[in-house]
C-alpha cells in the first residue's frame, strides 16, 4: 500500500479490514513496544484519530518481506490520504499550517 520513514504497510489478504505495517531495521523491540503502547493509550482517549493495534510481532527471518525490517505490527486499514499529500492538499507553499489541517 506504501511506504515512508518507519516502514513499510501491506494488505493483510484474508482480512481487509487490517494491515501489517513491517518497521525499518532501526527499531528496536522495546521502542516498537512503547510506541505501540502509546498508540493504544492515545487511541484510548482519541479514538477517532487513530487506528486500532491489533498486536505487534518480530518478522520470521525466512520471509519475503524480512529484508524490508524485523519487526512488525498489524493495525486497523483505515483509508485516506498518505501525510505526505495532506501536507501539500492546500497547495500552501509549505504545506499545512497547522497539524489540525492534517486530519481535516
Amino acid at each position: 500500500l506504501g511506504s515512508g520513514g518507519y516502514g513499510s504497510v501491506f494488505s493483510v489478504r484474508r482480512n481487509p479490514s487490517q494491515v501489517v505495517k513491517v518497521f525499518q531495521k532501526r527499531s528496536s523491540w522495546d521502542e516498537l513496544v512503547k510506541e505501540s503502547t502509546f498508540a493504544q493509550e492515545a487511541s484510548a482517549h482519541d479514538p477517532k484519530h487513530y487506528v486500532q493495534c491489533f498486536g505487534v510481532g518480530n518478522m520470521p527471518p525466512s520471509t519475503k518481506y524480512a529484508a524490508l525490517g524485523d519487526s512488525f505490527a498489524v493495525l486497523e486499514r483505515a483509508d485516506g490520504i498518505s501525510l505526505t499529500r495532506a501536507a501539500h492538499r492546500n497547495q500552501k507553499r509549505d504545506g499545512i499550517e497547522t497539524l489540525r489541517e492534517a486530519f481535516d
